[in-house]
């Protein structure tokens, strides 16, 4: 049997989704983990106030070490902060994966439709590697130009700047976390423009979902049979990163 081969659009925005949905289970991974960590949270909990005693091991008695001596526990409180650990380093985790894996789709999104603009035909998202990891991939440029006729275009225009706002916090607060000293009012600044840029994650996502409905909208033309592409070249250079 032959197989069917898919139209190159198709398969690009397969590989558009694809990015999404790995997203959207970081996202969902992280809500998990905030919640998991909520519900431990001391002002949250009563805690039991009943002990245990933990026995010296048998052949321990009389040597040194903390083995040897008996000791008293607090059950509950003990699973509490071990909780609180884990699952605080649990949410770390998943927001940081969250955070990675929208910046790769909202910026494959914006990748793909520049591709489509200038008359390309990628199969799929192609992302650089990291020099120093490998493994690890390298956003490509969110800016996405010359969609004036898309009616998703102010909300696109406000979800780029909600974007590039998070983004531009994380590295303002990154440039005073490198020095050595900082005033009071700085170390202040630095807290808030890290806990905004705490949101980059979310914004990325969000520009991703509204660009991947733009990328359908530029391919109108080619899925109709018009080869042209939906948006007019651009009279400067257009950055696909």
């Amino acid at each position: 049997m032959t197989a069917t081969v898919r139209p190159w659009y198709e398969e690009l925005t397969d590989s558009v989704t694809a990015l999404r949905e790995a997203a959207n289970e970081y996202r969902i991974a992280r809500r998990s983990a905030q919640t998991l960590r909520d519900s431990v949270q001391l002002e949250r909990r009563r805690l039991e106030e009943g002990r245990i005693h933990a026995l010296p091991m048998p052949d321990t008695r009389g040597e040194a070490g903390w083995a040897s001596q008996p000791h008293t526990r607090d059950p509950h409180a003990d699973a509490i902060f071990e909780l609180t650990d884990a699952y605080g380093r649990l949410l770390g985790a998943t927001s940081s994966a969250f955070e990675y894996a929208s910046m790769l789709f909202a910026s494959g999104a914006a990748w793909a439709i520049t591709q489509v603009q200038k008359g390309a035909t990628p199969h799929r998202v192609a992302f650089e590697r990291d020099p120093q990891d490998a493994n690890h991939l390298m956003s490509r440029s969110f800016e996405i130009v010359g969609l004036d006729r898309y009616s998703g275009a102010p909300a696109l225009a406000a979800a780029y700047e909600r974007l590039a706002d998070c983004l531009y916090s994380g590295e303002v607060g990154s440039g005073l976390a490198g020095r050595d000293y900082l005033a009071d009012h700085e170390a202040s600044e630095m807290h808030d423009l890290f806990a905004h840029a705490d949101g980059t994650g979310s914004a990325a996502y969000a520009y991703g979902v509204i660009a991947e409905s733009a990328l359908r909208f530029a391919l109108l033309p080619i899925r109709h049979g018009n080869q042209k592409p939906t948006v007019p070249e651009q009279p400067g250079p257009v950055d696909a990163g």
